[in-house]
């Protein structure tokens, strides 16, 4: 029993923060997620967007915007697009039932300041094709969460 929970363990990412917030009546356009840590050290880190998504979440991919804060003003911005399901409308997130939740690249082999308060904020920009104004509150995404993970070089 011990050995299948340590195999188990071995087998998850090693996350140096891992936040989320939750939407149970989906994802107000006017709500941001923020996410404040700090870093023990400065070594290269990646950082992943979670998000969690039922079959009411009716695209098949997500616009986001992100945002990385330090307290000394420097910040790092992006807009982001991520596919949510494959050609035949599957879900690409791993889950049961019709809950999944996909883990996203953001920003890999990044150097962090080290003991200074961090903010991260992630927002939704979707959007219905023709229209120009973003959905007020978006259906679907229940959960959005970052992770900071140690950089490993892989083979």
């Amino acid at each position: 029993m011990l050995l299948c929970m340590g195999l188990l363990l071995a087998c998850q990412p090693q996350y140096d923060t891992r936040q989320y917030m939750d939407y149970p009546a989906g994802w107000p356009k006017a709500e941001a997620a923020l996410f404040d840590f700090q870093l023990p050290d400065a070594q290269p880190r990646n950082l992943f967007i979670h998000l969690r998504n039922s079959n009411d979440y009716p695209f098949s991919n997500i616009f986001l915007i992100t945002e990385l804060e330090t307290p000394d003003g420097w910040a790092l911005q992006d807009t982001l697009e991520y596919a949510m399901a494959n050609p035949q409308g599957e879900w690409l997130g791993k889950g049961f039932f019709d809950l999944k939740e996909s883990r996203l690249w953001w920003l890999e082999n990044q150097e962090l300041p080290a003991g200074v308060p961090l903010r991260i904020k992630i927002r939704q920009a979707v959007r219905q094709n023709g229209r120009q104004h973003g959905l007020d509150t978006l259906p679907g995404i229940f959960s959005v969460g970052f992770s900071v993970e140690p950089y490993k070089i892989t083979d």
